[in-house]
């Protein structure tokens, strides 16, 4: 109970003060805890955030619903996406402070939060490849760059969403979805 407390108040802290701004002992007291207690959990400020950052993710994971594999791409694709746009609709401040932090963290720090992504791409790497296997994606790239491509497609989407006039949380799933399909889809001789 402790630990989840300290992670809900870490990503309210993180999104209000990013990284470098973030106070430990005020992530402690804003869970109703004593200073220092987080480090009971925790070894770092990075650890705190590695493991606010892997909550998020796991969100994601919790709302994918999985498509059967002889449903149509799009639909497994659009299912995909949705998962993790309704993760950052529970966590969009804290997400979009994870956008930024991630784009000015040292190599080191950022690699040691990417496997927090790992199951996802794993995940998404899995549809894809059932759908190059199927006929529906083309082959002439690689299932890691589709997926990178996809992922890429998100996060832009994202970025746009958080300037003015974007797309709408909602409209991501279908925009995104299609444009990679326009790209990723088999294409006919003639095309």
């Amino acid at each position: 109970e402790h630990r989840s407390r300290l992670l809900a108040a870490a990503a309210e802290e993180f999104a209000a003060k990013g990284i470098a701004g973030a106070r430990v002992d005020e992530i402690s007291l804003a869970a109703g805890l004593a200073k220092g207690t987080i480090y009971n959990y925790f070894a770092s400020k990075e650890a705190v955030f590695g493991a606010v950052l892997q909550a998020w993710v796991e969100r994601g994971e919790a709302r994918r619903v999985q498509v059967p594999f002889d449903r149509p791409i799009r639909d497994q694709l659009r299912a995909f996406v949705q998962a993790d746009i309704d993760a950052v609709t529970e966590m969009e401040d804290f997400a979009r402070t994870a956008f930024r932090e991630m784009l000015i963290q040292p190599m080191d720090t950022l690699r040691s939060f990417m496997p927090a992504w790992e199951p996802t791409e794993d995940q998404l790497r899995l549809v894809i490849s059932g759908g190059i296997q199927r006929g529906d994606l083309r082959d002439d790239r690689s299932v890691s760059e589709l997926a990178g491509v996809l992922s890429i497609m998100v996060t832009g989407a994202l970025f746009e969403h958080w300037l003015p006039d974007g797309p709408s949380l909602e409209d991501i799933p279908d925009l995104v979805t299609d444009y990679f399909m326009d790209g990723a889809a088999v294409r006919s001789p003639s095309s």
